[in-house]
């Protein structure tokens, strides 16, 4: 306990007069009167006893000590609350994150209960104790610096709005001691909704090495503003993808969480460009997830929007979600060879009449060739430069050292009647007849590096396929053409359909839309970008100006720079989605700092309103109860 204006005790000084009123009372005058038997009917009337009246002088005497005691509190600013009085250095940070937009049954999101927490707080400190604010959801910021204006102090607390962003308060807690380490003894009050016991480890993991952290003078206070009884259901992952092997076909990978003690009925509403299409309703299991696949139909300028709907949700921001359907694009395959094998032009043709694939030959003096590819096929011929940023399928390689080594057999070649599957669960063998294949080998695969072998023969690796510097390249160690049965087999179209498939999955992956989580950055050559969402064409449009080539995705929506360049955010996180549920009786809830805060801080309010209930009090019993 501490006063804030010590000076003004000097007030105390007239509790002198009710001491003195009390003990030094004037004794009643006897004066003979004649109206004797009316005097001894109103003694009737009114008697009391001598220590009813001694009572009742006692009871007037205190209640005049205590209206002059509370109104010395309160021009004294009496406080309560010790460790505060000895700081010289306050942090106040603050969670900004998606789940402090989450609403208890009165309807106060948890960053309006923080702020009021905070504002409580601050009236323990001193004047001399300089206040800072920060705040952070996945990066922290300082809002203000430095001060002793509490009024500042204020305003920059309200100012301070619900980003949708998952939130990382391990950088925010380093830069928060760092800055209350500037001048000591100093405090870094924490406020969020996360467990006190995770955020308190994760401050003493984050300055576990600071040497003011280990003198004591730079404390931690988590200050936790979670209700209890939270409902809360969110999609936590998203993601549009073209089939494995049928690439005119996509699906919406969606994930569902649920933070709910009880299962929590939900539809999930599909609409395509702001229209509803379908709705999926479900049943989620208490604290468990779930997984939903969507088809869907590829389109040009098409937008999915997801959005999940449930009672007594507390939570918007993790309820919907929307990506770009990307266009169906075939894939580009160039195809060069000194002799086109008919086989081999069979099974790309094949491909081609599908519309998945579009094919250009070539021969090897048009190599290098200015048509843009997502894969290149080299039959029984390579480059003397080998190309980039492209994936390659090598049939029936010459001799060669780089970037794969590869040792020529006999012109007539290797007759293999049975192979040697050993991975039969890769993607370039979905599909195809391993068993029952006999290939001619015309080159010997060199056995380790970065090309792992697929199909084996007596002499080595037939088939393998892998990565080298993120470029994919197959390599087909036989002559198609050569082979007893293999061209003949629908197995051939097969393999090739899978190989060109498989090679073009990372080009295919960057075409898939553009989704991305909230608080990403991004590196874009426009100079405006503009945020929309489905459905709400006019209303959502908003622009705004980028500063420098990396932007921050701060909202949820579809985005469009001047340039062309397309995207969507949604915030999809599990941490944000599973609200910390914090029970009452738990240390740090939210209902014990209320509690708390009534009997600690600034008690010139409380003093003010026991000053009025006590002068109503007196009043009551002076003309009732004749108490003076």
């Amino acid at each position: 306990m501490r006063f804030l204006n010590p000076s003004l005790l000097a007030w105390a000084s007239l509790l002198v007069a009710p001491v003195i009123l009390y003990l030094f009372r004037r004794k009643p005058k006897i004066e003979r009167v004649s109206q004797l038997v009316f005097f001894k009917t109103l003694d009737r009337a009114h008697q009391e006893s001598a220590w009813l009246r001694r009572l009742k002088r006692l009871l007037s005497f205190l209640l005049s000590v205590l209206i002059m005691c509370a109104a010395v509190g309160a021009l004294a600013r009496m406080i309560l609350g010790g460790s505060e009085q000895t700081l010289k250095n306050v942090v106040v940070l603050v969670d900004r994150s998606a789940s402090m937009m989450a609403k208890d049954k009165l309807g106060r999101t948890r960053l309006s209960l923080a702020v009021k927490r905070v504002r409580k707080k601050l009236g323990t400190l001193h004047g001399a104790a300089a206040v800072s604010v920060m705040t952070y959801d996945r990066r922290p910021e300082i809002l203000l610096p430095r001060t002793y204006d509490r009024r500042e102090v204020v305003r920059a607390l309200e100012a301070i709005r619900v980003r949708p962003i998952e939130g990382d308060p391990e950088k925010a807690l380093v830069l928060a001691s760092r800055m209350a380490a500037l001048e000591t003894p100093a405090s870094v009050w924490h406020v969020t909704d996360s467990p006190p016991a995770a955020a308190d480890a994760q401050a003493a993991h984050d300055t576990g090495n600071d040497q003011e952290k280990k003198a004591g003078k730079v404390m931690v206070e988590h200050l936790t503003v979670a209700p209890a009884g939270t409902v809360n259901v969110g999609i936590t992952a998203f993601q549009i993808r073209r089939l494995p092997m049928e690439l005119s076909r996509l699906e919406a990978f969606v994930q569902v969480h649920c933070a709910a003690d009880e299962p929590t009925e939900a539809a999930l509403e599909i609409s395509i460009d702001g229209e509803l299409t379908s709705v999926r309703k479900m049943t989620l299991d208490p604290r468990a997830r779930k997984r939903l696949f969507v088809p869907l139909k590829a389109g040009q300028g098409k937008c999915l929007s997801l959005k999940l709907v449930a009672k007594d949700d507390v939570l918007a921001l993790d309820d919907e979600v929307h990506g770009r359907i990307p266009e169906a694009q075939p894939i580009r395959v160039v195809w060069i060879s000194p002799k086109p094998d008919p086989f081999t032009e069979l099974a790309l043709g094949s491909l081609a009449a599908e519309g998945v694939v579009e094919v250009f030959k070539g021969s090897t003096v048009s190599w290098p060739t200015e048509t843009p590819a997502d894969v290149v096929i080299f039959d029984g011929w390579l480059p003397k430069t080998w190309p980039e940023n492209v994936s390659v399928i090598v049939i029936d390689p010459p001799e060669t050292d780089v970037p794969f080594r590869t040792v020529r057999i006999a012109e007539s070649g290797v007759p293999v009647e049975r192979i040697r599957v050993t991975e039969p669960g890769h993607p370039l063998l979905y599909g195809v007849a391993g068993g029952r294949i006999a290939v001619t080998q015309t080159g010997v695969l060199q056995a380790d590096g970065p090309l792992e072998p697929l199909w084996v023969g007596p002499s080595g690796p037939v088939l393998a396929a892998g990565e080298i510097s993120g470029q994919r390249l197959t390599v087909f160690a036989f002559d198609p053409e050569r082979c007893e049965h293999l061209p003949l087999m629908a197995s051939y179209p097969l393999l090739v359909g899978n190989a060109v498939y498989w090679s073009a999955q990372p080009r295919l992956r960057v075409q898939s839309g553009n989704n991305r989580r909230t608080g990403d950055l991004v590196r874009l050559e426009g100079k405006t970008i503009t945020w929309t969402r489905p459905g709400d064409i006019h209303k959502g449009k908003n622009s705004a100006a980028i500063q420098g080539q990396w932007t921050e995705l701060d909202r949820i929506g579809i985005w469009a720079t001047d340039a062309g360049e397309t995207g969507a955010a949604s915030l999809l996180s599990r941490t944000e989605t599973g609200l910390v549920r914090v029970h009452p009786e738990q240390k740090g809830s939210a209902l014990e700092g209320d509690v708390a805060s009534f009997f600690s801080g600034d008690m010139t309010g409380p003093f003010m309103w026991l000053v009025l209930l006590v002068l109503v009090v007196e009043s009551y019993l002076f003309h009732r109860r004749a108490v003076y």
